[in-house]
């Protein structure tokens, strides 16, 4: 049965292959946990508030609720489960076989197991316990709602199997009852019921002593945790017990007591595997007798198999070690060791199952690379067997009838991107985090820097869990963003085995050894690779038929990582894989014609680049790292200049759309001389090499330019980038105060547009609007803008359509229409969810819109979040309006020395970067100015804060004010 979102364990998510959707941390766990026990219901918000935030709640619940709604809804789509906004809250949308409770209790309630027959039965009590990985909402007990239905569920569990098991005594299968009823003791010792039935079949047997001992022991448990003797039900059942007992109970002569070599106790708890642990526990006791634990070295297959053995089987088990066996006439004697038998003698596998004897015994066989020799002979043994099973680890799978393959993967570490809170919660940080002597620990400063630190070096490690540990003990003596460059530089040298990657480097080298010639080959290509590629870039890259089958193999070795992107599966190749192919320099050619395959298939995904092109920033954004790479990589090979100037100006587009004018700055002086024969490459250049140095507060630079590109966009006829030279215009010309020149350069944006590129004629009639208000004209401003909005459903790039809200809400509040400016720009926020923080300039304008309205405290939070934000990136023009803004909202707040002190610094950053606002935000700030000047001392505040820094004004703003609505804190 096949469940999306499990929480009868630890709450997990799935997809529809089965595989895990990281659910994104603690509180995103929480969440699902809380909308699942609620399944088809509405959880009100106010109620998940409290739950989740149950000590000291966000100064914006509301805000904060969203934000993690509206994560959570993108992970469940990805798992084809939906969650909705319904009243005064939310709901899960799921189907109840999509929910392993809801499935569970489906199974419970629609059979009857009293009537059932006892092979029914046992079908049933498979198929449901099944979907039990450990307790209800393993983790949450901290939270009562999700304890009490943890309680519920396990009670419904244990009567069922309870009402089952007497079904299968009264059907005289004994066996199988009492195997379901020491799970059920195991659960809850006190359970009554359960030990009284398991007391009858231990007598049907013939077994009366061990069901006298069940009685002790329950008895001995309820004086410890009660005081109380047991209650009369079981005191009649012992009673009954006694009273028939007939002494066949006893030893048969001649048994054997097994004395099994002990499976080692581990030295430190298990990280990150507890999932798979009570999985491997479930499988062993559903009826699969050979289950082998694959991966590479190190992943920590042998730490699991004896976590198991160890914490969760609670039958007799044996570890059979045959890490030093290298023939297979040395097996028997080895597993016969192992049971205490002495030699195996000339019936190895009979002498063998005699001394086990039928009773359940777990064998733990770890072969360490040494399967081959011992798989016939263990394939022997089991089926002399009949109640032991085997879990045997291995770096491949034996290949034998009968077995269950179990692969062990790296331990999950952080992405790039992941917040402190996410990066926390990674098993891989966990891991070193723990293994770090705490002694060091304690010294490490806290906090976010630690973590992403953490993350990083994990990441570069492939979240292999002994090169994290071998991490963990050398960053107790250096720094620990030294620690991953030491190891994955000794993986660079032939003399590895003798540093500090000793171990990890014998492992890397026992996967590579085992590769075909054609499989190392792709291994090489795909280190071209700086980040994570899907399938059609390893197909271009590696060039060659059998590549996807190389990936599998590359997997299941541990030298290249899979990655869960949604429905796509992506791959990486570790930093220290990479270290170590480094080491080999007979490879140089094939080396080149990777990183030359690498190029063109980036540089063919950024054919003739538009402005705006969602798809294409979506597909950089998604591959930053390797776009960069080839990008660099064309820039030091000769030829391709097309290539090169189609990907460079993609690159550049996306800084523009990021916001962020350094690299995209640094990148066009390096490419000017490269590409200054390319078509069209020096006009596009210089418009966007404009767009950023008017955004620097650099206008009469960015003034020239913007002229000379536009000139030669227009000779060559390109209309596409023509409209966005003469946007540029339009603004350029704004920002001078020169409002006819603004029309008149809005209005052959819209001639280009309508000759040849419609997509953007919304936009460019949002400019006109925008122009229409510098010249003067309200009236005219807001009937351009009405046309633009209602053009938008022809639009499909998110980027231009909130582009177009922006110019035309500025018009809207310019022509006294606020309220419908708002409305406007509210309507398109959730588009930008999906895009990244490119459009800050929707911030501001919503400020603008909320003050027009009279919203002080809603616009000072649109104002302060979007300063706070940009300051960080030195986009002078942006900041000086957003500041001006801030102060425009203080000052409607009521007198205060914060307002003078931010007013005179919006005043001071529009002067130094010559801008000349709107007429009705000019008016704003006048009012706001003539207003401060009339408090005492309010021209002296207004003076010393032109005197601040941005950084200094921006720590003056109110604190919260990323979330929730800003009020009562204008005031000193």
């Amino acid at each position: 049965m096949t469940t999306r979102l499990r929480v009868l364990g630890p709450v997990e998510l799935t997809g529809a292959d089965g595989e895990a959707v990281p659910l994104g941390g603690r509180r995103q766990e929480r969440l699902a946990a809380l909308l699942c026990a609620a399944a088809g219901r509405i959880m009100p918000s106010d109620r998940l508030v409290r739950l989740l935030w149950p000590d000291e709640g966000p100064r914006d619940p509301a805000a904060a609720l969203h934000s993690q709604v509206w994560r959570l809804r993108r992970t469940l789509a990805a798992a084809g489960l939906g969650l909705e906004r319904r009243g005064p809250g939310y709901v899960l949308l799921a189907e109840p076989a999509d929910l392993d409770a809801s499935a569970f209790e489906a199974l419970v309630t629609g059979h009857r197991v009293e009537d059932c027959e006892p092979a029914a039965v046992r079908d049933l009590l498979a198929a449901g316990l099944a979907l039990w990985r450990g307790e209800a909402y393993l983790g949450m007990s901290d939270i009562p709602a999700l304890r009490d239905e943890a309680r519920r569920l396990s009670e419904i569990k244990l009567s069922w199997v309870e009402r089952a098991a007497a079904r299968l005594l009264e059907a005289g299968d004994t066996a199988t009852a009492s195997a379901y009823l020491r799970r059920s003791i195991a659960e809850d010792p006190l359970r009554e019921q359960s030990r009284i039935l398991l007391m009858r079949a231990l007598a049907v047997e013939g077994r009366s002593a061990d069901a006298v001992a069940q009685y002790h022991s329950y008895r001995r448990a309820q004086v410890d945790e009660t005081g109380l003797d047991p209650g009369p039900a079981m005191a009649n059942a012992y009673e009954r017990l006694i009273a028939r007992e007939t002494g066949n109970a006893a030893e048969q002569p001649g048994a054997v007591r097994v004395m099994p070599v002990a499976v080692p106790e581990p030295v430190s708890p298990i990280v990150g595997r507890e999932a798979e642990a009570d999985q491997l526990i479930r499988m062993l006791g559903g009826g699969h007798r050979l289950i082998t634990l694959t991966g590479p070295g190190g992943v920590g297959k042998t730490r699991l198999a004896v976590e198991v053995a160890r914490r969760k089987w609670d039958a007799d088990a044996v570890f059979v070690d045959l890490s030093r066996v290298r023939a297979a006439a040395d097996v028997p004697d080895v597993f016969a060791r192992a049971y205490g038998a002495g030699r195996a003698g000339p019936d190895p596998a009979a002498a063998l199952a005699a001394a086990a004897g039928p009773g359940e015994l777990l064998l733990l066989v770890d072969c360490s690379g040494q399967a081959r020799p011992a798989h016939e002979f263990l394939v022997d043994l089991l089926s002399r067997c009949p109640g032991a099973v085997a879990m045997v680890t291995s770096r491949e799978r034996l290949g034998v009838p009968g077995e269950i393959e179990f692969p062990v993967r790296p331990l999950p570490a952080p992405d790039a991107d992941a917040d402190p809170e996410e990066a926390a919660a990674a098993a891989a940080v966990t891991l070193f985090l723990e293994r770090v002597p705490h002694p060091f620990l304690a010294a490490w400063p806290d906090g976010p820097a630690l973590v992403s630190r953490v993350g990083r070096l994990c990441r570069d490690l492939g979240g292999l869990p002994l090169a994290i540990e071998t991490a963990a003990a050398l960053a107790a003596h250096q720094p620990i963003d030294e620690v991953a460059d030491r190891l994955v530089g000794s993986l660079r040298e032939p003399v590895a085995a003798h540093d500090v990657a000793g171990p990890l480097d014998a492992a890397i080298g026992w996967s590579y050894e085992r590769l075909r010639p054609a499989e190392r080959r792709v291994l090489l290509r795909l280190c071209a690779f700086s980040g994570r590629f899907g399938v059609p870039a390893v197909r271009a890259v590696c060039a060659g038929a059998g590549s996807d089958t190389a990936v599998e193999r590359l997997t299941a070795l541990g030298l290249v990582t899979a990655h869960r992107d949604g429905p796509e599966v992506r791959y990486s190749v570790p930093a220290m894989i990479s270290a170590y192919l480094e080491r080999d320099h007979r490879h140089g050619d094939e080396r080149t014609r990777a990183r030359a395959a690498h190029f063109r298939y980036h540089a063919g995904r950024c054919r003739d680049p538009q402005f705006l092109d969602d798809k294409l920033l979506a597909r950089i954004d998604s591959g930053y790292a390797d776009f960069l790479a080839a990008l660099q990589h064309g820039m030091d090979r000769p030829g391709d200049d097309a290539d090169v100037g189609d990907l460079a100006i993609s690159m550049v587009l996306y800084w523009l759309w990021r916001e962020e004018p350094e690299p995209a700055l640094t990148w066009l002086d390096r490419l000017a001389d490269r590409l200054a024969g390319t078509p069209s490459w020096p006009a596009r250049a210089d418009v966007l090499r404009a767009t950023f140095l008017r955004n620097l507060g650099r206008l009469a630079e960015a003034a020239d330019m913007a002229v000379r590109g536009t000139a030669a966009l227009a000779a060559a006829g390109d209309q596409d980038w023509l409209v966005t030279a003469y946007a540029l215009l339009t603004g350029l010309a704004d920002d001078r105060g020169d409002a006819e020149e603004t029309v008149r350069c809005a209005e052959a944006a819209v001639r280009a547009a309508r000759a040849g590129v419609p997509r953007r004629l919304p936009e460019a009639l949002g400019y006109l609007a925008y122009a229409h208000v510098a010249a003067g004209h309200p009236a005219r401003a807001a009937e351009v803008a009405l046309e633009a909005l209602t053009m938008l459903d022809g639009v499909d790039s998110l980027a231009l359509r909130a582009g177009t809200r922006i110019n035309a809400a500025q018009a809207l509040i310019e022509a006294g229409q606020g309220v419908v400016a708002v409305e406007v720009l509210t309507s398109g926020l959730s588009e930008l969810r999906d895009v990244p923080d490119g459009m800050l300039g929707y911030r501001i304008k919503l400020g603008w819109a909320h003050l027009a309205t009279g919203d002080h405290a809603a616009a000072l939070r649109w104002f302060a979040t979007f300063a706070d934000e940009v300051a960080r990136t030195d986009q002078r023009l942006w900041v000086a309006e957003a500041i001006a803004g801030c102060a425009c909202a203080l000052v409607r707040g009521g007198p205060g020395r914060t307002a003078a002190l931010v007013l005179g610094s919006a005043q001071r950053q529009l002067q130094r970067c010559e801008v000349d606002v709107s007429p009705w935000i000019r008016r704003q700030l006048d009012d706001a100015y003539g207003e401060i000047t009339r408090w005492p001392g309010g021209s002296d505040l207004v003076r010393a804060g032109e005197l601040l820094t941005v950084d200094a004004v921006i720590r003056m703003l109110p604190a919260g004010r990323s979330t929730g609505v800003v009020a009562g804190l204008t005031t000193v």
